[in-house]
Order: C-alpha cells, then sequence, then structure tokens
C-alpha cells in the first residue's frame, strides 16, 4: 500500500466516497465512479484498502445486529407470553429493520469491489478480491451480468506469469462455477477455461475431465472449450510434475552423503597399536 494513503483522505471523505459508491441512486453512483477515474487522486492501491475498510465495518455491523436481535428476541418472548401485541409489534418492527440493514451491509464490500473494477476495467489485480467475494457472496447465486461481463475481461487477460496471482480459495470458486453452475451462462464458464489454458493446475484438469465425462448434460459451448482447454492442461501439469522430478533429483541422497563422508579408521586399537613404541624387555 501507497505510505501516503493516510494523509490523502480524511475517514469522512474516505466513508463519503463508498457511500456514494454504493448509492442506489445512478446519478449518485456514476458521480462516483467518474471521481475515482482520477488515478493520482485515487490511487487503485488506495480504492483497495478503503474496500477492507469497508468489509470491516461490515463485520462490525454484522456482530452488533446480531447481538441486537438476540436481545429483541429475549424480550419478545415475555411479550409473547403476556399476550400484549402491541409490545409485540415494537421489537418485530426493529428487527424488521436490522435484518433489512444486515442484508443491505452484507454486499456492501462486493458491490464497491464491482464497481471499482467497473472504473478501473484494466487492473487485472481486482480478480482475487473480486473472486474472493463471489464466494461469500455465494457462486451458486446468478451474477448480474455487469459483474459477469467484468469476471470475462479480467480472465481473458490473465497470462502464464499470472499464475501465482490466485489461490487455492480463489481457483475454487471458478472449478464450483463450472462444476455446478449447469444452467449458468456459458460465456463466463468459457471464459475460465481460456483462462486455464494459461494458469490451468492439477485440480483444473480434474474438473474439465469431469466436464467431458458429463457429455451432453455440458453446454455445447463450455463443452467445447473444454475439449480445446485439456492439452493446454496436460501440459501444464507434466511440466510442472517435470520440475518437481528434476528439483528432487538435484537434491543429496544418503548415497552421496556417504561418498562425501570423511574415512574414518575402522579399528582405532589397531592403530593405536601400531604407533606406540616399542619396549624392552628384561
Amino acid at each position: 500500500m501507497d505510505s501516503n494513503l493516510s494523509t490523502t483522505l480524511t475517514t469522512e471523505e474516505k466513508q463519503s466516497l463508498l457511500h456514494r459508491l454504493n448509492s442506489p441512486w445512478e446519478k449518485v453512483s456514476t458521480a462516483a465512479r467518474e471521481e475515482i477515474q482520477d488515478t493520482q487522486k485515487y490511487p487503485f492501491p488506495m480504492l483497495l484498502q478503503l474496500v477492507e475498510e469497508e468489509r470491516k465495518q461490515m463485520k462490525h455491523r454484522v456482530r452488533i445486529g446480531r447481538a441486537t436481535y438476540c436481545v429483541l428476541f429475549a424480550m419478545w418472548i415475555p411479550a409473547f407470553l403476556s399476550r400484549n401485541r402491541f409490545v409485540l409489534l415494537i421489537p418485530l418492527h426493529i428487527i424488521a429493520f436490522i435484518s433489512t440493514m444486515y442484508l443491505r451491509t452484507h454486499s456492501v464490500a462486493f458491490t464497491a469491489l464491482i464497481r471499482l473494477a467497473m472504473s478501473k476495467h484494466n487492473d487485472i489485480q481486482v480478480l482475487p478480491y473480486l473472486l474472493e467475494d463471489w464466494g461469500r457472496y455465494g457462486v451458486d447465486k446468478e451474477l448480474d451480468w455487469a459483474p459477469q461481463r467484468i469476471f470475462i475481461h479480467l480472465l481473458g487477460q490473465l497470462r502464464t506469469q499470472d499464475v501465482p496471482l490466485l489461490q487455492t480459495k480463489h481457483r475454487e470458486v471458478l472449478n464450483r462455477c463450472l462444476l455446478h453452475r449447469e444452467d449458468s451462462n456459458p460465456f463466463l464458464k468459457v471464459a475460465i477455461l481460456k483462462a486455464y489454458q494459461q494458469i490451468g493446475d492439477a485440480y483444473a484438469l480434474k474438473v474439465v475431465e469431469i466436464l467431458l465425462e458429463r457429455g451432453s448434460s455440458t453446454q455445447p459451448a463450455v463443452y467445447q472449450a473444454a475439449e480445446e482447454c485439456l492439452p493446454y492442461l496436460q501440459q501444464n501439469v507434466e511440466r510442472v510434475t517435470e520440475m518437481q522430478t528434476l528439483l528432487r533429483a538435484s537434491s543429496p541422497t544418503e548415497k552421496q552423503e556417504e561418498l562425501l563422508r570423511p574415512l574414518q579408521a575402522e579399528e582405532p586399537e589397531a592403530e593405536s597399536l601400531l604407533l606406540r613404541p616399542s619396549e624392552k624387555t628384561p
């Protein structure tokens, strides 16, 4: 992160920017996205830091909401037993309000990341953050076309040197999308399979083999992309296996250590007898 981030924006300005980015009013959110196009005032690391701060605040709000819900539920029980309906309505309205706020705060970080990615469309470094939040949001849930288009664009930019960019948890999200979303948008799955041609690993190879084994149950475009991806994955796995074999061969073995070990006298007592000066018998 940039060392000057804390001095560029105040806490109030950061919160204001996040709220405007997540505003339900299209004019407000559009103006905020246009504002952060200024890369000098809003460098990309700063935007990611803003999202991380919002994520922490979201977790804090969720804890408060759950604690409040438990307290109100404890208040609801005696009100229900006393059959005082008027008293019963008050906590129910409060619970409904808290539930609404909880559902909103649950998606704030994901929405902010999507909109940051829309404004910084060519920053591939945002892909791990998007995948992580997609996993939290739920891979089984259908994404809107706008975030799907962002994923397709960013996945198409992956190259062989970008293998370290995605960790195991990020690849699991992509694999779940391929295997468990049979009725989802095929364009996103095709983009994932094309990305696997560059960064695929042994787990991706297993996923592609499963897609091909399903045959007609796999969407035609996805099946064709899996067929095209298979030889690339096989080459990637073979290359990794060869590298691991070479590394194991270059490591010292016990026999090599024995050859390099200095010679030791097997009979030290015999040596001491040979080197002992002769003694004359009387």
